[in-house]
């Protein structure tokens, strides 16, 4: 079953991404734009992506950048999945092979006419081992799971793409500083003593002497 998280489902894929390179962005000043709208498809391939990755990824990528600042000129991101590969036993053994995503991601403004501006979308999973290891883990691999990290790296890499490496790692501190920490549970008091009904006397029950009769 795919598990989809409220918070930052991508937060340590994006950190990765930071950390490993750095990409200029088609919007990389404070406020100059935003994404208003996603839409995501799936294009017909050879392998195509499994049933409902479309809207997964659309969810997931409207939930996190919900959470950056809704200012500047707003923007629709239509991404397009174009291909979809979950890493092959045989090559991994042989020449190596990885689970991977690509796609087009096309950026335009709301409500406008012009032909949008296409960017290539490619995301793989990290840290795959090859050879025979890589090979047992490749044909017993949950694949629920790796669509969840290939969305979440396909998201997280259209961020990226949108705001640049420097904005986007400023409005992830931003965010994550700005979350509200749960703080302790109230503590509730304990419900007043109620008096308890006297017990009745655990003793012998005492009879009462009959009293005379009356002479004539």
């Amino acid at each position: 079953m795919f598990k989809t998280s409220v918070k930052f489902s991508g937060a340590l894929l994006l950190a990765a991404a930071l950390a490993s390179c750095e990409t200029a962005g088609m919007f990389p000043q404070p406020g100059q734009a935003y994404i208003k709208e996603v839409s995501v498809t799936a294009s017909p391939s050879r392998s195509p992506a499994p049933p409902g990755a479309e809207t997964r990824l659309q969810a997931t990528v409207v939930n996190e950048a919900s959470r950056f600042p809704q200012t500047g000129a707003p923007k629709r991101v239509a991404i397009v999945i174009e291909s979809y590969h979950l890493k092959n036993p045989a090559l991994s053994l042989l020449i190596g092979d990885q689970n991977h995503m690509g796609g087009t991601m096309l950026v335009s403004d709301v409500g406008s006419t012009a032909p949008p501006k296409a960017v290539p979308l490619y995301v793989q999973d990290a840290y795959q081992v090859q050879g025979v290891i890589g090979a047992v883990q490749a044909a017993a691999q949950d694949r629920s799971l790796v669509e969840s990290r290939l969305v979440s790296a396909a998201s997280s890499s259209v961020l990226e793409k949108f705001y640049g490496t420097k904005l986007l790692g400023a409005y992830v501190r931003t965010a994550r500083s700005a979350a509200p920490v749960p703080g302790p549970a109230a503590i509730q008091p304990e419900p007043a003593a109620q008096p308890q009904p006297a017990k009745p006397h655990a003793g012998k029950p005492r009879h009462s002497k009959p009293e005379p009769a009356a002479s004539n």
